[in-house]
């Protein structure tokens, strides 16, 4: 092989583990603001998905008192109830809920609590954008339910979040299409109330139109989440 085509071969190979290099940091170090929800009160990043160092299935009801009352992002909320705060400036909630041996269930960073679909410039929860979650931990499932979301689904870490759905249906999902709340929760067996969901494989950023007349359904099931929004988790049946 004559040696201009050897040294084209090994830039190219240069290039190529560059770029997988890139892909790899850029997949497991979130962006600031996914940086600062998914860490303890002291800084540190938690070793899984948590929200402000909140862990479902591991964080006992004392724990999540001591961690929301210290972490700086919501130590200086307004508690609305037992188990839901408001944070300061744009609107921005957090609600958590509780299995029947005291440990959390879910807990929720959401820009409301009522169904709104409505996006909030500059809540912490808009903050975070789509394309954040998707370089953190991978392609997710899609669901459209009969509400004003884009709901996303990351069932091997056990996270849902949802974006504000656009009225046109044209409108093309973006990687900086803002989220307008994210949930950590539990996935465990369906109890007997448990409800069939439907999930469209990811397609990419497309549009909600796209989305809509797919045919590929995947099925599963869901259960009440305990918190305001989203109001469904995913299950095991």
């Amino acid at each position: 092989m004559p040696r201009i085509y050897r040294l084209i071969l090994f830039l190219l190979c240069i290039l190529a583990m560059t770029i997988v290099a890139w892909q790899l940091i850029g997949g497991t170090r979130p962006n600031s603001s996914l940086a600062a929800v998914m860490t303890g009160p002291d800084g540190t990043a938690c070793n899984n998905p948590c929200l402000f160092g909140v862990l479902p299935g591991k964080t006992s009801l004392k724990e999540v008192l001591q961690i929301l009352h210290s972490h700086p992002l919501t130590r200086d909320a307004k508690w609305l109830n037992d188990n839901s705060l408001q944070l300061n400036g744009p609107e921005a909630y957090v609600a958590f809920s509780l299995t029947d041996d005291g440990v959390v269930d879910s807990i929720t960073l959401a820009d409301n609590l009522h169904d709104t679909g409505i996006p909030v410039h500059g809540s912490l929860a808009d903050s975070i954008t789509l394309g954040d979650l998707i370089s953190a931990f991978g392609a997710p499932t899609v669901e459209l339910p009969g509400s004003d979301y884009f709901v996303v689904e990351f069932v091997p870490v056990a996270i849902t979040a949802a974006s504000a759905r656009p009225r046109d249906f044209t409108t093309r999902v973006q990687a900086d299409t803002p989220l307008s709340m994210v949930m950590l929760y539990v996935f465990g067996p369906c109890p007997s109330s448990r409800v069939i969901s439907e999930a469209h494989p990811w397609m990419g950023f497309r549009t909600i139109e796209r989305y809509a007349h797919d045919t590929r359904l995947h099925k599963g099931f869901s259960r009440l989440s305990g918190v305001p929004l989203p109001p469904f988790a995913p299950c095991q049946p």
